[in-house]
């Protein structure tokens, strides 16, 4: 799964938009391949990352699926040293969270992710409107020049977002979270259950909640227009406070 280019040039029209490649994928080295991660350890490498860019203020921070599960740790746990936060198709772990199956993780990471039949479980492709969307985040990534996916590190963060559903760390502190929150789902999402966003917010303090009809795991890529009207108000409302 990747970032889209026109979601990405449409954020960046109005302020800075920085992404990266996790440790083992894309451009980014394994240095210790034979370790494994936990969602705790790759938050840690996020932050370790913001920290060496030596930003002039608070960032704004997007996670979109294992990286809405990283957002949501990053929020909880370095929350201030972060302004607002946007988790997409994310969760806070814990068994109060609904675990993604084993057999979803393994076929959405596979070589087989680009058939129509993965686009099923990232779109909602039994829509005209869902096909279109899929067509059109295909050509979209395809055309942009990517990162190389590593199976290996992707087989390690498949352990470390199963483990996460069963460490209750992240959970336990959504009630000390200060920062102002977007949580946005598709209600159909058969990956990530938009369940898992539902049941945080009455644990978190400030908190906008948008569960989309008809969608599924790449949410922010099928309601792409809507997507974007919601993000720039909830970011324009924090300006305006």
């Amino acid at each position: 799964m990747r970032w889209g280019t026109q979601l990405l040039h449409t954020l960046a029209q109005d302020q800075e938009v920085i992404i990266f490649d996790h440790n083992g994928q894309g451009l980014s080295r394994d240095l210790a391949p034979r370790l494994s991660v936990t969602i705790e350890s790759i938050t840690a490498d996020v932050m370790d990352f913001i920290g060496k860019l030596q930003l002039q203020q608070r960032p704004n921070i997007l996670g979109w699926s294992m990286g809405g599960m990283v957002a949501t740790a990053l929020a909880a746990q370095y929350g201030q040293r972060l302004n607002n936060v946007i988790v997409v198709a994310g969760a806070a772990g814990s068994p109060n969270s609904v675990s993604p199956a084993t057999s979803m993780l393994d076929f959405v990471s596979s070589s087989n992710s680009s058939s129509l039949l993965a686009g099923s479980v990232l779109f909602s492709t039994d829509t005209a409107a869902g096909v279109q969307a899929w067509c059109d985040y295909q050509i979209d990534t395809i055309v942009a020049k990517q990162s190389p996916i590593n199976t290996g590190a992707t087989l390690k963060q498949t352990r470390a977002i199963l483990q996460f559903f069963r460490d209750s760390t992240v959970w336990k502190l959504l009630p000390t979270i200060s920062n102002r929150m977007l949580l946005v789902g598709g209600a159909d999402d058969a990956l990530v259950s938009s369940d898992n966003l539902k049941i945080m917010v009455p644990w978190i303090k400030s908190v906008q909640l948008a569960i989309y009809p008809n969608a599924k795991h790449a949410v922010l890529f099928q309601r792409l227009s809507s997507f974007l009207r919601l993000v720039d108000g909830f970011l324009r409302a924090d300006v305006q406070q």
